[in-house]
């Protein structure tokens, strides 16, 4: 007899975390072979009541077993190096380079070489005109100093001359005095 009864497996890692156990999946129909007809023929003439606990799905013989044993030992082989190599894809996919990754690499490095080209254009710009204000603030002061310099040679020019000039009057005049001193003598 047959039950519709589902076998649940043993909670995993991954399942039990999440509280939902997997239900296994319904075998397949089997092939028919020379070996299994035999074997069904067999087990449908013995009655069931004879103490037989294996049900009428499996064989009784080693060899299908051992051939159900080998295909399921095959079957996990198989789902677990296939779980093997998403494993494996998903740790390395941090670390390998897509197309759309080495494009943004591209695009990424073009934008920071132009950020630096107008960083650095901007930084000569901003050094010029400080050095040239730098420069014309010098000539400003030559300039004020300069004139400075003129002024008080032409002060002293001025002094000079008007120092000059009183000592000329000064001479003349006590010159023209002392003649019209004499004239005045004589007269």
């Amino acid at each position: 007899m047959k039950s519709k009864v589902k076998q649940q497996r043993e909670p995993s890692l991954d399942n039990a975390s999440t509280g939902t156990p997997k239900l296994r999946k319904k075998p397949r129909p089997k092939k028919m072979t020379g070996l299994a007809l035999e074997v069904e023929t067999e087990q449908g003439s013995r009655p069931a009541s004879l103490g037989d606990v294996t049900p009428a799905s499996r064989p009784s013989s080693p060899a299908p077993l051992n051939k159900y044993h080998t295909t399921n030992h095959q079957t996990r082989q198989t789902q677990l190096e296939h779980i093997a190599e998403i494993a494996s894809i998903q740790a390395r996919r941090p670390f390998t380079k897509t197309a759309k990754a080495t494009k943004d690499v591209q695009a990424k490095a073009k934008r920071l070489m132009w950020e630096m080209q107008v960083f650095w254009k901007k930084n000569e710009k901003e050094e010029r005109d400080l050095h040239k204000r730098e420069q014309k603030e010098a000539m400003d002061c030559l300039k004020i100093e300069e004139e400075k310099r003129e002024a008080a040679r032409q002060a002293r020019k001025l002094e000079f001359l008007i120092s000059q000039t009183e000592l000329y009057s000064h001479f003349i005049g006590s010159k023209l005095k002392s003649e019209w001193n004499l004239f005045r003598i004589k007269f």
